[in-house]
């Protein structure tokens, strides 16, 4: 998710538009501070239409970043007839997913509420990954006038990984990671770190010596023998039943 780039005639995320249902979400970069991305906005089962629009933005089109082009998504709308949309994922380094959605139907009004979760360990180092999220929609038809809401709700939890450079990984493997399980080993290499003047923080524990954990215990973290790729079986079930009001 995080890895993903999108260029359109040479322009990055950063220059280009998104919007969800007209709102803008700002430029898609990972952690950006002006919106919020796509998969945090809503579901991908949910996403009805995806346009892409090369070049400068029109003028009506709600984005600010939209010099290299614009990229509208719009959410479904509900289906006139009752029914219920569910599939699941599971996967090694126990990835899990699953989506359910329910269609109220109905003519003149209806909705959708929907409920995703996704969740799986890392694939090195320790901790996991996870985020539940609630989306809805509704649509009234009144006459010559159309009343449509929205709504999403997102919480996601992430240890993210180590970023990792070449002379990091040619000291310590490409396999080292944050450490969020050992507590009195993060405090020991940031006390080797003040000793050594690498952190430039004032050196509290002069004990601690001069020689960094890692390069004596290269393995103290926990690292997955499996590969990094996930392999998943997927298995949609969707009911439909006839279901009108009057």
């Amino acid at each position: 998710m995080n890895g993903r780039r999108i260029t359109v005639r040479g322009f990055d995320q950063s220059r280009l538009g998104f919007t969800l249902d007209g709102i803008p979400l700002g430029n898609q970069n990972y952690g950006n501070n002006n919106g919020l991305h796509t998969s945090r906005a809503i579901t991908s089962e949910n996403v009805g239409t995806v346009r892409l629009t090369q070049g400068a933005g029109s003028v009506g089109t709600q984005a600010t970043n939209n010099l290299g082009g614009t990229i509208e998504f719009v959410s479904r709308d509900p289906s006139e007839e009752f029914g219920v949309d569910a599939n699941g994922t599971y996967g090694n380094h126990d990835t899990k997913r699953g989506f359910v959605r329910v269609d109220t139907g109905g003519d003149t009004a209806r909705a959708w509420f929907s409920y995703g979760y996704l969740g799986l360990d890392k694939w090195k180092g320790s901790g996991e990954q996870y985020q539940h999220q609630f989306n809805a929609k509704g649509i009234i038809d009144a006459g010559t006038a159309k009343i449509t809401g929205f709504f999403n709700f997102s919480d996601r939890h992430e240890q993210d990984y180590q970023d990792l450079t070449l002379s990091i990984i040619n000291r310590l493997g490409y396999k080292v990671d944050n450490i969020s399980d050992d507590y009195p080993l993060a405090v020991l290499i940031a006390d080797v770190g003040a000793n050594r003047g690498d952190t430039g923080a004032a050196p509290l524990n002069p004990a601690a010596g001069l020689v960094y954990q890692h390069h004596t215990q290269p393995l103290t973290m926990s690292v997955s023998t499996h590969p990094a790729c996930v392999a998943t079986i997927s298995v949609r079930l969707a009911l439909k039943f006839p279901f009108r009001t009057r």
